[in-house]
């Protein structure tokens, strides 16, 4: 968690929450993906 918090470092409140939100989706599309056996790194 530290390296995320790295990373955010000079966004807004706003901005970071925004982000945090995109990676969850993304996160859990790949997730998904790999439960269905499907994974592609695109």
């Amino acid at each position: 968690m530290q390296h995320i918090d790295e990373l955010l470092q000079g966004y807004s409140n706003e901005e970071c929450a925004d982000i945090l939100k995109e990676v969850i989706s993304e996160c859990q599309s790949r997730i998904e993906n790999y439960d269905e056996g499907v994974y592609t790194n695109s």
